[in-house]
């Protein structure tokens, strides 16, 4: 596939919903969703041309709402990873149910890289309910494969119940 397309930069003041933290984006990686994206496995849930990856890292340059980033644990100028849902509904089970599966949420607006625009982009918006802040030893490079693969794992252990000290076999 070979395409070259414009896409405009979100603007800060005029295309953020409250929610929505603008990440200037330091690093993003090629995870298998887009793979899949790329195959067509999704079909028309996404459609080509989309700038892709939902695997990125970087600092937030503006917020829709500071009450909600603060709430979130992030600021302008924060070290954050991104993160897929956009947008979920927040009130059906997927939202509200004891796995938390809002990206499975009917309601949703879209997801980063799938069905909206993606961390492969110099600038991207996400949701703040998605988004996790870094701490300054953990690199971009290091955070941004972990947005998907790291969540999976972290979500599992949790799921587990373990505690300090106990052992896990993977």
């Amino acid at each position: 596939m070979q395409a070259l397309n414009t896409i405009p930069v979100p603007s800060p003041t005029t295309d953020l919903e409250p929610h929505d933290p603008l990440v200037k984006v330091a690093t993003a990686s090629f995870c298998h969703t887009d793979m899949m994206i790329q195959s067509g496995v999704f079909g028309s849930a996404s459609q080509l041309p989309q700038t892709a990856s939902h695997e990125g890292a970087g600092t937030v340059v503006a917020v829709g709402s500071e009450e909600i980033a603060t709430a979130a644990g992030f600021h302008v100028g924060s070290r954050v990873m991104c993160g897929l849902p956009l947008h979920p509904c927040g009130h059906c089970l997927d939202c509200l149910g004891p796995e938390n599966q809002t990206q499975y949420c009917t309601k949703i607006a879209g997801h980063v890289g799938v069905t909206a625009p993606g961390c492969f982009a110099e600038f991207v918006k996400v949701d703040a309910r998605s988004t996790t802040p870094l701490p300054d030893q953990v690199s971009f490079l290091s955070a941004a494969p972990l947005a998907c693969a790291g969540r999976t794992v972290w979500r599992a252990v949790l799921q587990t119940g373990l505690k300090a000290g106990e052992w896990i076999a993977i």
